[in-house]
């Protein structure tokens, strides 16, 4: 300003050239993603927290959903994937995103994941959500 040569506008776009959102603004797609991590069980505590379920306090794998949603895994368990209920199947992408195939039927010999919260020995039978998932045969 003044003799110094800079200009007196404040400019409204960030440095990659775009208009920047207000601090703490909603994102475009958070709803959806609130709803979509709601429907899909990725419920899970968000870091800095531990990986800890809120109910029973055992720990459990912690993965981030390709929406930004952190699922609670049981840990070091890994199911044949027609043995899990629909919906409560996920799996695991080699960078550690997390991702629920929903009812899509899993392909022949696939093997998924099992979220903590239809094995939390808190949570009671008549509560409403996930079946129990059965037990894999001996033998």
């Amino acid at each position: 300003m003044g003799n110094t040569g800079e200009s007196g506008i404040i400019p409204l776009h960030g440095p990659d050239g775009h208009r920047q959102r207000p601090p703490h603004a909603p994102q475009p797609w958070e709803k959806t993603d609130r709803a979509q991590a709601a429907l899909e069980g990725a419920t899970g505590p968000e870091p800095p927290a531990p990986p800890l379920c809120p109910n029973c306090g055992l720990v459990g794998d912690r993965c981030v959903t390709y929406y930004g949603w952190h699922v609670l895994l049981e840990p070091d368990l890994l199911v044949p994937a027609h043995r899990v209920p629909a919906w409560h199947r996920w799996y695991v992408d080699s960078d550690g995103t997390a991702w629920n195939s929903r009812a899509d039927e899993p392909a022949p010999g696939a093997m998924c994941r099992v979220p903590h919260r239809i094995t939390c020995p808190v949570l009671r039978l008549e509560e409403p959500g996930p079946l129990p998932l059965p037990l894999p045969h001996a033998g």
